[in-house]
């Protein structure tokens, strides 16, 4: 996989991933389009939020670098609350 220059791979220990699946089916590019719609009408407001989800990319990288489990959960929540 070829890598932007703002991405790098980073070595981490083995991590154990639950996913749960609610059974539920959501329509991904009709969300996609509604916040491209919502980021026209309220750039400022947007261009916060994607700021804000950045740091916590960055954020995230630095503690899974440092095996810092409850810190990755934390902060995929944070960015959950974003998206919301």
């Amino acid at each position: 996989m070829k890598l932007t220059p703002s991405e790098r791979r980073i070595e981490i220990e083995p991590v154990e991933v639950v996913l749960g699946y609610s059974g539920k089916t959501a329509d991904t590019a009709a969300a996609i389009e509604g916040v491209k719609k919502r980021k026209k009408e309220n750039p400022s407001q947007y261009n916060e939020i994607f700021r804000r989800a950045e740091k916590l990319v960055y954020s995230a990288r630095k503690a899974l670098e440092e095996n810092d489990l409850k810190e990755v959960g934390n902060l995929m929540n944070i960015n959950h609350q974003l998206l919301q």
